[in-house]
């Protein structure tokens, strides 16, 4: 990072993706009902969507529902702003023009911590994408 400034990012929590997730649920039924043994591979689709909202499997990060920044250092710790553990960033980072997706490492163990561009400001997202390319820790 040239100016050793650290970025404050916000994190996207469950309710950003709700609408995604509900698509991905029209598609799968959709693509059960057109199949060629529609009752036997819709009601597949249903057990398997009931059990992984009961498993909060779609809760893809640790922290669901409470507003959570993220404050990252140069050398990449980070320090999250509601009193979690703090941790460090550990792997690769995937990082696209609209979502970048932080592998954060704590003694808890890996979160996988979604950051969406339009929550922050253009600049700071700019900063972030940037230097995770540079780093290295970005694929």
């Amino acid at each position: 990072m040239p100016d050793n400034r650290s970025f404050t990012v916000r994190i996207a929590n469950k309710q950003d993706f709700s609408a995604f997730i509900l698509a991905l649920i029209a598609q799968i039924l959709l693509a059960c009902i057109l199949s060629p043994h529609p009752v036997l591979l819709t009601a597949v689709a249903v057990i398997t969507i009931c059990a992984a909202f009961k498993l909060r499997l779609f809760g893809l990060f640790a922290i669901d529902d409470e507003p959570l920044t993220l404050i990252i250092s140069a050398a990449g710790n980070v320090k999250f702003s509601s009193g979690h553990e703090n941790g460090h960033l550990h792997g690769q980072q995937w990082c696209t023009r609209h979502l970048t997706v932080l592998n954060i490492a704590t003694a808890a163990g890996m979160q996988h911590l979604p950051v969406l561009r339009k929550q922050q400001s253009e600049d700071e997202y700019r900063r972030l994408s940037v230097w995770l390319r540079l780093s290295g820790v970005s694929q």
